[in-house]
């Protein structure tokens, strides 16, 4: 199964937000002390990105319909309001008492295994 145009965008928005919602900027941009941790970066996030492309694949992903044209200036805009939700979301998970709590028990359970 192919991904369909507007999958694919999102996957790129996607790629970039991580950018936006860990550093605050794109990863270029970041002043890293060794080049390593910069390679490690992006190959995780290349990997984390291929397992959003297999699961879109499996839900059969289908979103709205794109019929504006986007470039690479507006695709890094969607990334940066994707990242100031997902950062705003983190918060209120942190903030609260149960999201704590359950943020808690995941890890327990991670750690676990």
């Amino acid at each position: 199964m192919r991904l369909k145009k507007e999958s694919k965008i999102r996957v790129l928005e996607n790629f970039y937000s991580l950018d936006y919602a860990l550093f605050g900027k794109p990863i270029s941009e970041v002043d890293v002390c060794c080049p390593v941790f910069l390679e490690e970066y992006i190959t995780t996030k290349g990997a984390l990105m291929s397992l959003v492309i297999e699961m879109y694949k499996l839900v059969k992903h289908t979103p709205d319909v794109i019929v504006e044209r986007l470039d690479s200036r507006d695709i890094m805009l969607m990334a940066k309001d994707s990242a100031i939700v997902a950062r705003e979301n983190c918060k209120k998970l942190v903030t609260s008492k149960k999201g704590r709590a359950e943020v808690k028990d995941f890890t327990r359970i991670f750690v676990k295994i």
